[in-house]
């Protein structure tokens, strides 16, 4: 048990001197314990406290750190942070700890400061329908390291009106000071040692050095006024540890592709394409129709997984299969076993040192049987054994997405080229490519925009949630140079610019980043908006960021289950277009969307959605944002919506076919194709290009295939100050990135002028 002991000192300390933390990022947004809105801060190795940004509650302190799982973390889909090891004290996040008058106070989260290694939280309390501040600094005395010091600033209240702070523990004890202007303190202390916890040393703490009541003496909830000691027990136990969700699965992943044309040996599969089945088999040995998810003929197989090696040494690989093959080890082909043929066998060798080898084998059958198996021999064995359970393993917990009907191949008949029933593969000639991230720098990029002067900010999809400021990218040979400027976001995926002024989109909230002292770090992470409705669902993404006229636009995905069901019952605000005002107010434009990863210009200047196929849409679409438009997903209220009529999309894209997973769109206006617009794709890749026009006053069109060629699926995409297109990378695991790129990037396109 770790006991958590209450005390406030009668003296006031001196400033605590700013420590180091355990962890570079040290003050950070998530999800944690299932609770949506957190700010967590790593005090030290013995300390971390939790915050809620939406009821200004601090929710936990303890011992132990956080284990980090969810799709940034690990890619694991489903799980999500949790705190781990053993609580000082608990609240519930969603209760009220901010009174006046004796009543419940409206309390708005504000943000925070980040300045010196400290935190400096910020809320307004409402009073009169007018906002006070309140500041606090939760810090760590490094002269008493088992102490949590709250530091208060508060402010003077309406005549007639005081504020309470309330802090509880689990037996429950409630202890209310009626707070007075100014500065004060509040010390939790805690013994890991001891196992008889007592409440102890109970004072008010002075305004100043020269004495004076901060706040009026302590009550217990449960006796009567305590002036100025109260010695009352407080019994709670330490939770257990929670152990941290590993993302790996025993066993291997198998995607299956269904197939119509005649195959002979191993195709190539035209990229972008999601297969018919995806499961995890517990090993490679396969020859019954349950194998294959019920099918016999004519389909692709695709295995990916890790091989754990037990000892170092050369091993002995046997694949036996009708009818072809092919095995391989970290990219390097052990087994070739290609071809039409019955069941037969083949081997390889290769050298392992101990540990874990990631592999792929794919496979073809065409007709008849069916039989596909994957045996070993360790070093020093003598006889062939199937590779167990035990030593594979592959990334649980992944959305297994798929979608029906014969999947596409390249046949390798000479007569044919890319955009000619062959897959386009290369870079628009008309466009020169350029990497304009230094070879260290590997963003996962959620969005980006540019200053004025011209420097690029990119937001970073990774753990750290760092935001990224980028210069030297002009011109036709960029030697880019990169600085983190903040850090800690909670999954950001859309950044505007306004001025000189970023504005970030995290997943629960939309955040303007100020640099005061034009050192270009971060000090303040101001809370614009994060009243709409979330919940610890990993797939509840905010997408994208845009402006116009003083207002922001962005998407709000809906709740999914990991396999890729849409979540049922869903939260009401989700599946929509949100209006943002700076003044902290929200509104919904447009509903009816999944999982719509874009939202950006297009033709006519008009904003313009992009969602991705699943339940309720049969292939994903590039819609035009307007005012009260239903666009066809009916899975947040399925019965509310049962008779709206949908607005029909600009373009559709068939699934595999020229789209998966679109992204941002944005204005064309190069050369021959001014007024048309673009968009990416995570899975399918490269950029799509949308001729438009106007027909009974609905705006529809056709989608060309524009350019692949690029380093990874594209997530973001904007013209440049020098009118190039710049484009950022994304990719995960899950079917969620193109097949053989990268899960990062960043690059532009400056036209040429080339006639293609």
């Amino acid at each position: 048990m770790l006991p958590l002991l209450l005390g406030i000192a009668g003296v006031l300390p001196q400033p605590l001197a700013a420590p180091n933390r355990p962890r570079d990022v040290w003050a950070f947004r998530s999800v944690l314990d299932r609770h949506p809105r957190m700010l967590t801060l790593a005090l030290s190795d013995k300390l971390w406290v939790a915050y809620d940004a939406t009821n200004c509650n601090l929710y936990k302190a303890w011992f132990g750190g956080v284990n980090f799982d969810g799709p940034v973390y690990t890619s694991a889909h489903g799980p999500q942070p949790t705190s781990k090891g053993a609580e000082y004290l608990t609240q519930d996040p969603n209760g009220h700890t901010w009174y006046v008058n004796g009543a419940p106070a409206m309390v708005r989260w504000k943000g925070y400061r980040l300045k010196d290694n400290v935190a400096t939280l910020q809320y307004d309390v409402i009073v009169d329908r007018k906002a006070y501040r309140i500041e606090e600094t939760p810090e760590i005395d490094e002269s008493a390291p088992n102490r949590l010091r709250r530091t208060f600033v508060l402010p003077k209240l309406p005549s007639g009106k005081k504020l309470t702070l309330r802090v509880y523990s689990e037996d429950p004890v409630v202890l209310s000071g009626t707070i007075m202007p100014g500065k004060g303190y509040l010390d939790l202390s805690f013994d890991p040692n001891r196992t008889n916890p007592t409440l102890v040393h109970t004072f008010v703490r002075p305004a100043t050095s020269q004495g004076g009541e901060w706040a009026e003496p302590l009550t217990a909830s449960h006796g009567p006024a305590v002036a100025p000691k109260l010695s009352a027990p407080l019994r709670f136990a330490a939770k257990a540890a929670v152990l941290q969700e590993s993302p790996r699965a025993p066993g291997v992943s198998v995607r299956l592709y269904e197939v119509s044309d005649p195959m002979d040996r191993i195709p190539d599969l035209v990229g972008g394409q999601t297969p018919n089945a995806s499961f995890v088999a517990p090993k490679i040995d396969f020859s019954k129709a349950e194998d294959w998810a019920g099918r016999k003929d004519n389909f692709l197989i695709r295995i990916e997984a890790n091989l754990i090696a037990p000892i170092s040494g050369e091993y002995k690989f046997r694949m036996t299969s009708d009818d072809g093959s092919r095995f391989s080890i970290r990219d390097e082909v052990i087994v070739d076993h290609d071809g039409l043929h019955s069941d037969t066998p083949k081997e390889g060798r290769f050298t392992l040192d101990k540990g874990d080898h990631p592999f792929r084998i794919d496979y073809f059958q065409g007709g008849g049987g069916a039989v596909l198996k994957l045996e070993w021999m360790k070093p020093g064995d003598t006889t062939w054994a199937v590779v167990p359970t035990e030593n594979l393993w592959t990334v649980g917990s992944e959305v297994k997405v798929t979608s029906p009907g014969p999947k596409r191949i390249v046949n390798g008949s000479a007569n044919i080229r890319p955009g000619d029933r062959a897959p386009l593969a290369g870079v628009h000639p008309s466009f020169d490519l350029s990497t304009i991230r230094p070879e260290t720098f590997r963003p996962k990029v959620g969005g980006f925009d540019f200053l004025p002067d011209g420097r690029m900010v990119v937001c970073n999809w990774e753990p750290d949630g760092g935001i990224y400021m980028l210069s030297g990218i002009e011109g036709k040979d960029p030697k880019p140079t990169v600085k983190r400027i903040a850090f800690g976001l909670a999954e950001p995926l859309g950044v505007k610019i306004v001025g000189k002024r970023i504005f970030v989109l995290q997943k629960q909230e939309l955040t303007e980043l100020i640099d005061s002292n034009g050192d270009d770090v971060i000090d303040e992470y101001r809370c614009v908006v994060n009243g709409w409705g979330v919940t610890a669902n990993f797939h509840e993404f905010a997408f994208g960021l845009e402006e116009e006229k003083g207002k922001f636009y962005a998407n709000l995905a809906i709740a999914i289950d990991p396999g890729g069901r849409s979540t049922r019952p869903q939260n009401p605000d989700r599946g929509r277009v949100i209006e943002m005002s700076q003044d902290g107010s929200y509104r919904f434009v447009a509903s009816g969307l999944r999982t719509p990863n874009g939202i950006g210009r297009g033709a006519g200047g008009k904003l313009y959605v992009a969602d991705n196929q699943g339940d309720w849409l049969p292939a994903s679409k590039i819609m035009e944002m307007k005012e009260g438009a239903f666009y066809g997903s009916h899975a947040v209220d399925p019965v509310g919506t049962k008779d709206l009529k949908e607005t029909p999309p600009v373009v559709w894209l068939p699934q595999g076919e020229i789209g998966n997973s679109p992204s941002q769109p944005a204005p064309l206006e190069l050369g021959p194709y001014k007024g048309q617009m673009i968009h990416g794709d995570v899975t399918y890749g490269g950029l799509q290009r949308v001729f438009t026009e106007v027909v009974d006053g609905q705006r529809q069109g056709v989608v060309f295939r524009m350019t692949q060629g690029l380093e990874a699926g594209i997530n973001r995409l904007r013209s440049g100050p020098d009118g190039a297109l710049y484009v950022g990378g994304i990719g995960d695991t899950g079917n969620w990135g193109q097949e053989g790129k990268q899960r990062y990037g960043l690059q532009k396109l400056a036209y040429n002028g080339q006639s293609t």
